[in-house]
């Protein structure tokens, strides 16, 4: 039996909401963030894999509504390649994994979290990410 693939061509454009749309181009392309310092996240960011470079510890933060306005549903991996260890932290005001600006750190080298804005100033990081206080 034969398996149908659906293809999407480039010059073609995709609607979402009703009125926004992008070119199915850009669908195909992977969102990779290379970082080597402490980053806060910024728009940018949304639906990318950032990629933790640093030789020393890093810091990912999770920016607060009122400086970067993240929609509710946006979602940012974090991925551990450098040395030196990752934390990914919430800015003041803003609530991690139920913890009001808690931080938690990656556990491994070469591991992934994903970040995911569930409401207006709060993210829940799952995957492999130690304790959050």
């Amino acid at each position: 039996m034969a398996t149908e693939q659906a293809s999407l061509d480039p010059t073609e454009f995709i609607l979402l909401d009703g009125d926004k749309k992008i070119s199915a181009a850009n669908l195909r392309q992977d969102f990779i963030r290379n970082y080597s310092i402490n980053h806060t996240l910024g728009l940018g960011d949304a639906g990318s894999t950032i990629h933790c470079k640093k030789g020393t510890a890093q810091q990912i933060t999770l920016p607060h509504y009122g400086t970067t306005p993240f929609r509710v549903g946006t979602t940012v991996g974090v991925l551990w390649l450098g040395a030196g260890a990752v934390t990914i932290k919430a800015a003041t005001g803003v609530t991690l994994n139920a913890v009001s600006g808690g931080s938690g750190a990656l556990t491994a080298q070469f591991s992934l979290v994903l970040c995911v804005k569930i409401g207006q100033n709060t993210w829940v990081a799952t995957g492999a990410i130690g304790t959050v206080s």
